[in-house]
């Protein structure tokens, strides 16, 4: 009568026993088609005025799009396990539009001489039809839309789905130095620091997928470049990243967040002639682990920690020339 027979091991029982039949039921090749195209112009505006021969005032214009990724757009619906604790059915939503933002940007450099420069700036990002997830309840005109069968209307199913949820706007300030040290006896000549800051503020949608987001981020770095060799020290800071809601169980509220984290990095090479050198490159040297925590507006602290990943220093060496 159409009700899924479940088995002693409390899992659904399938109608043939061959593999390649059951896939054959379970997926239909090219089972839904979409056809898409939009276009529109999209101008750019760069202007750049010499204060002084050191002093350069920059200001820039852009009308940008984004695509999304193939993945959202690609026809296709994921069904739940009967079976299983889920009531979630995932489906592609084939009419995503791109988001679209204008862009404007203001700069100021000084370039003191000796190869230096230290800039700073500001920015604005007005974002349109950015990409947000959003869960309704299963209904009868749902479940005839996207082909569901009637089991899964009002039996605490939900459907999810990405769609354009509106405007955003990303406003920021950036600051960038870099210096080589010249001033330094002859013996430590080749010296050359640098330092960049970017501090970001975000309002806008609640809905918006901004997962990837980062507040503030700065790296920092030193090297030394001689005629055979080559040393240099890279400092990378990441503001804290809030990423995906939390769907299922959890509270409303609850997201998934990358915590603070500063790595160090270590790149050097070595010429044994002019064109043949041993290089050698070492990720993460202090071996921070890549940590995540999961939680809601009343998650205890104690419980908020998720996933702890020790991926260790990346080492790589090899020979490079060039002929």
């Amino acid at each position: 009568n159409g009700n899924i027979v479940i088995g002693a091991n409390g899992r659904p029982v399938p109608v043939v026993g061959d593999a390649v039949a059951l896939a054959r039921l379970r997926y239909q090749d090219r089972g839904a088609r979409i056809r898409k195209d939009y276009g529109d112009f999209y101008p750019s505006l760069n202007l750049s005025y010499n204060i002084t021969p050191n002093l350069i005032a920059r200001a820039a214009y852009s009308h940008a799009i984004s695509r999304p990724n193939y993945s959202f757009l690609i026809p296709g619906t994921t069904l739940p396990d009967p079976a299983g604790t889920s009531r979630t059915i995932t489906v592609n939503n084939p009419d995503l539009k791109p988001w679209t933002a204008k862009n404007y940007d203001l700069a100021l450099s000084y370039y003191p001489g000796h190869g230096g420069e230290i800039s700073a700036g500001v920015f604005r990002k007005d974002i349109n039809d950015f990409f947000g997830a959003a869960m309704i309840d299963v209904t009868p005109e749902l479940a005839e839309q996207y082909g569901l069968d009637n089991i899964y209307v009002d039996s605490g199913y939900v459907l999810s789905y990405r769609q354009n949820v509106g405007k955003a706007r990303v406003t920021g300030v950036e600051f960038n130095y870099r210096q080589p040290l010249k001033f330094l006896p002859h013996w430590a000549r080749g010296v050359y620091v640098r330092y960049n800051m970017t501090r970001l503020h975000l309002e806008g949608d609640s809905l918006a997928d901004f997962s990837s987001f980062m507040p503030f981020g700065q790296n920092w770095g030193i090297s030394l470049d001689r005629k055979k060799y080559g040393v240099r020290l890279n400092w990378n800071y990441r503001g804290r990243v809030r990423r995906g809601v939390l769907g299922g169980t959890a509270e409303p509220g609850s997201y998934e967040y990358l915590p603070q984290r500063m790595t160090m990095d270590l790149d050097a090479d070595y010429y044994f002639t002019k064109h043949v050198g041993l290089f050698f490159n070492a990720r993460n040297i202090t071996g921070e682990a890549w940590m995540a925590q999961r939680y809601g507006p009343s998650t205890p602290a104690y419980a908020r920690w998720y996933r702890r990943l020790n991926y260790g220093t990346a080492i790589s060496v090899g020979l490079k020339g060039s002929f």
